[in-house]
């Protein structure tokens, strides 16, 4: 069985990738959050998060290919990569372990075999200043309009035999809850691809890529 990746076409578009920092966008609640990493280490920290930000393992609404109906995708990993000092976000959504220790994005994206990884966030492509675009807060609706300077969202799957990245989609993606360990965004997404995503997911947050 084939394997395919977007990742290379989502960096070649993207001079700018996102990222965020900052509060909350509803209400929230008391939640323990229990990193559990695939080395022998796991960290315990409280947050509060809102109403519908689950921790791992959940389960999001996934399409990989075709016209079909949305299935179940059970997230039992997942890692949220800040870039551009905080200006932007790449999340990894993953059915195995995501090696904490693999400071490169080589692992995430070439999952073992018979993995999925969901690649996915909010970014801001081709930013003339990077500089000049604002962190994240919370609250704040990417679109894949992929205007040059605009927030922006994006989805990518890789999967066997799932179809090559394509830059045709409709959506959005709003940031629900920027902690200091975790991240939540509640997303919309379907590409021309076949790919389709909805639903809430929750992140780690992971410096240092």
């Amino acid at each position: 069985m084939g394997r395919r990746t977007g990742i290379a076409a989502v960096m070649a578009v993207a001079a700018l990738v996102v990222g965020a920092c900052g509060g909350d966008a509803t209400s929230t609640t008391a939640s323990t959050v229990a990193a559990t990493t695939s080395t022998t280490t796991s960290t315990t920290t409280t947050v509060p998060l809102p109403a519908g930000c689950e921790l791992v393992p959940y389960a999001i609404d996934l399409r990989i290919s075709g016209d079909g109906a949305l299935e179940p995708f059970q997230v039992t990993d997942a890692i949220a990569v800040p870039t551009a000092g905080g200006r932007a976000y790449t999340v990894y959504l993953a059915d195995f372990p995501i090696d904490r220790e693999d400071r490169s994005y080589s692992y995430v994206t070439d999952p073992p075999d018979g993995g999925i990884v969901v690649q996915t966030g909010l970014t801001v492509f081709n930013a003339e200043d990077p500089e000049s675009v604002p962190v994240l807060e919370g609250g704040e609706v990417g679109q894949v309009d992929w205007e040059a300077g605009e927030l922006a969202t994006f989805l990518n799957v890789t999967a066997p035999d799932a179809p090559g990245f394509s830059v045709d989609m409709t959506g959005s993606a709003r940031l629900v809850h920027l902690g200091d360990d975790v991240v939540c965004i509640e997303a919309s997404i379907t590409s021309e691809s076949g790919f389709a995503l909805e639903g809430t997911y929750t992140a780690e947050l992971v410096r240092g890529f």
